[in-house]
């Protein structure tokens, strides 16, 4: 037990100096270099659709997803409010110069769970997805009420492939 604390400090000290985000409760997706760092990513801006909760009828995975064509983004639309009626309109994008980037929690046990794309990163045609799942903490009182949430923003677009990094934290309640 004297040895591991020592160890685990260095640990500590390693991964807060490489910068990445991928440490402790990350959960790095796809084959992004150094598990979710880029090598002098740069922060590309986009702009949030919706940020939200929907009531899933099944247990549902979860999902992430870039549409680069407006025939995709009509399918996934309703699918991400399903079993209810999404809103009236698919927003209108320009997919001859940006994309969507879709995240979902998949189905989670209660309201308190929520996501939130924080950042993208880019290098070259490449992109590195950072997200944020916050879960309730044991203090929390929430609605027993299964929730998907989810988070859809829009961006230039892009053609290279697009790597995904959740980081979970507790939601102080």
């Amino acid at each position: 037990m004297v040895g591991l604390v020592p160890r685990l400090l260095l640990v500590v000290l390693l991964a807060s100096s490489v910068g990445c985000t991928a440490w402790g409760k990350s959960k790095p997706k796809g084959k992004p270099a150094d598990g979710c760092c880029l090598n002098n990513p740069q922060v590309t801006s986009f702009q949030t659709v919706i940020n939200t909760s929907a009531s899933p009828s099944t247990d549902e995975p979860e999902r992430f997803e870039v549409i680069r064509s407006q025939d995709r983004l009509d399918i996934v639309w309703p699918e991400l409010f399903a079993p209810n009626t999404p809103p009236s309109f698919t927003p209108p994008i320009d997919f001859d110069s940006e994309m969507v980037i879709v995240y979902s929690m998949g189905t989670q046990p209660s309201g308190c769970y929520s996501a939130e794309i924080e950042a993208v990163h880019a290098q070259g045609e490449a992109l590195l997805v950072e997200v944020i799942e916050k879960e309730p903490a044991p203090s929390c009182v929430c609605t027993f009420s299964l929730v998907k949430p989810f988070h859809v923003i829009r961006l230039d677009g892009r053609k290279g492939p697009a790597s995904l990094c959740v980081r979970r934290t507790q939601l102080q309640c």
